[in-house]
């Protein structure tokens, strides 16, 4: 089933693995998609995903959390900005659960050298108020 993304950036399909937008490896399966995603990712052996920030249309803003199902050797998300009040690049691999702001944080996930990693991420837009 094709359906539109809820971040303007066009139709996904619900259900199927695809390549992930960076193209560096990963597989995403949206498994829902009105007034929030829910999507699952899979981060296979020399997966990553580089440093970017994930823009919305102007007056929303973008919310994530991300639950880590399974840990991999490597594949660490990483966040750059103001953090926690760290102003530099930052690794958060002791937790299993992480909110952030993907619209305004410049984040990325680290190469996975062993295992597989997998994370279920809900993620949702509100308008600016």
């Amino acid at each position: 089933m094709e359906v539109k993304d809820t971040y303007g950036r066009g139709a996904i399909k619900l259900f199927r693995w695809v390549n992930g937008r960076q193209g560096s490896g990963y597989k995403i399966m949206y498994l829902w998609n009105w007034k929030f995603d829910l999507v699952f990712i899979r981060y296979p052996v020399e997966s990553y995903i580089d440093w970017h920030v994930d823009p919305v249309p102007k007056g929303l803003e973008h919310h994530r959390v991300n639950i880590i199902l399974r840990k991999a050797e490597g594949g660490e998300f990483m966040v750059m900005g103001n953090w926690e009040g760290v102003k530099a690049p930052m690794t958060q691999p002791k937790r299993r659960v992480i909110y952030f702001r993907p619209d305004i944080v410049t984040h990325s996930v680290s190469k996975v050298t062993k295992g597989e990693r997998w994370v279920l991420s809900i993620g949702w837009v509100r308008k600016v108020k």
